[in-house]
């Protein structure tokens, strides 16, 4: 039996559940296939009574309308987070094993970089390097240059005349694009630049979230539209039969007129595809990582800050990587509990075990490190989404050369078939950036019908 669909959505994250969220509004017969048991993709909230915390998107920036549009139209309330942002300011610097207290940066034997650049924390530097050296007003000048060579972090850094220890100060410790500065695109960076330069010239205000969590944004889009979503469901194969696509999917195969993808590549690379994608632009997809990554969220039995007089948050190269604190929504002085984001090479390193085995060592080297934790925090929620077969990390980075190579490809693709997700987004980022692209692709599909 084959079950007959006008769109066919893979992959109910948000910019897939805001595609179909438009599209239904046409009175069109949509399906979204998601291969996890769960909505919200890439976000993922706990929420308790002290008001939660989030273990996949953590933000809405001052400029994320479709983000905030959606939110007020469907009665989430939006929650100013600038106080709590603040506090990311204050925290510590871990570089082999030894703590590193902010005041003590600028003049420590191993910050070695020039004395223009000694009193910004290693967390900052390339931000303000990209910043500075920026060529481009807009997100979609990053794009239109065709004269700009995309190479990679760590060419630029050398023609900045950094050398390699110093470049691995300013992108080598925990880094959220990438492994290090030689995999990862210049032109993805400094449209991620632009994008955070846009936002932070509006308004004053620095963040926002939902007070029942982002997932609410994903489940509210649902609900509001009654859209039909089918969990557990993995799609093996995909063929374009020249004027509809047949999609298997747990044994059963459905058939629509328009299919939009929303999966991580890497995810893409284990469905089976016929005529579905050109082979050119396949080929960069192939290229295409999500960050790895780990997050796990402690609970704090006791305030130990109080007894080593470091900050409670710590940067580091360490295997637990950044270790930030989780404060109240409604009083930010007090520290509900800690999360560790291991990024990048740190996190590669972890792959090799489960996620509980990763966990532990990621507690135990915050333990070894800091040793007034030890007996004071315990392990409360693991998010492996490296480890996940549904995701196989985070967000997805480009390799150099790749950023604009991709964007020009995916202006090629078959006027019934959609690629989204944030990476393929052109102006926006985060949230925004999902919810633009899972918008794009609902236009380009009524465009054709109407």
């Amino acid at each position: 039996m084959v079950n007959n669909y006008d769109v066919i959505i893979i992959g109910a994250g948000l910019s897939g559940v805001y595609c179909a969220s438009l599209l239904k509004k046409y009175g069109l017969k949509i399906a979204v296939l998601e291969s996890s048991p769960r909505i919200g993709g890439r976000l993922k909230s706990i929420r308790d009574d002290k008001g939660g915390y989030e273990l996949g998107g953590t933000y809405i920036g001052n400029s994320y309308q479709r983000v905030i549009n959606v939110a007020n139209r469907i009665g989430l309330e939006l929650i100013d987070v600038s106080n709590l942002l603040s506090f990311f300011k204050q925290q510590d610097l871990v570089i082999d094993g030894e703590i590193i207290a902010q005041k003590e940066w600028p003049s420590h034997k191993k910050n070695i970089l020039d004395s223009k650049l000694k009193h910004i924390m290693p967390w900052n530097l390339h931000r303000t390097l990209l910043k500075k050296h920026n060529p481009f007003n807009t997100t979609e000048a990053c794009l239109g240059d065709m004269s700009f060579k995309d190479c990679s972090m760590g060419d630029w850094l050398r023609s900045l005349n950094f050398n390699e220890k110093e470049i691995r100060i300013i992108y080598g410790m925990n880094v959220s694009y990438g492994c290090n500065a030689e995999d990862i695109s210049l032109l993805q960076l400094l449209h991620r630049s632009t994008f955070s330069s846009v936002q932070s010239n509006k308004t004053k205000q620095s963040g926002l979230t939902l007070k029942k969590g982002m997932t609410s944004l994903v489940e509210g889009l649902v609900a509001e539209n009654n859209l039909e979503i089918f969990l557990n469901h993995k799609v093996t194969d995909i063929s374009n039969e020249s004027n509809h696509y047949l999609i298997k999917s747990n044994n059963i195969t459905i058939k629509a007129n328009h299919l939009v993808v929303t999966v991580p590549p890497a995810c893409i690379k284990s469905i089976s595809l016929k005529n579905v994608i050109p082979e050119r632009l396949l080929a960069i997809l192939k290229t295409l990582i999500s960050q790895p990554m780990i997050q796990v969220h402690f609970k704090v039995k006791h305030p130990f800050w109080e007894n080593d007089n470091y900050a409670p948050s710590l940067f580091s190269n360490e295997l637990f990587g950044m270790c930030h604190e989780v404060r109240h929504l409604n009083n930010p002085e007090e520290i509900k509990g800690l999360t560790s984001w291991v990024m990048g090479e740190q996190a590669k390193k972890l792959l090799k075990f489960s996620p509980q085995e990763a966990a532990k060592i990621i507690l135990n080297q915050y333990n070894l490190i800091r040793p007034s934790s030890k007996n004071n925090i315990e392990i409360s929620t693991i998010a492996p989404w490296s480890h996940d077969e549904n995701f196989q990390g985070g967000w997805v980075y480009f390799q150099p050369n790749g950023f604009k190579a991709f964007h020009e490809e995916l202006k090629k693709l078959d006027s019934r078939f959609c690629l989204a997700g944030e990476y393929t987004a052109k102006a926006a980022r985060g949230m925004e950036g999902a919810m633009e692209s899972g918008e794009a692709a609902a236009e380009k599909i009524i465009s054709q019908l109407y």
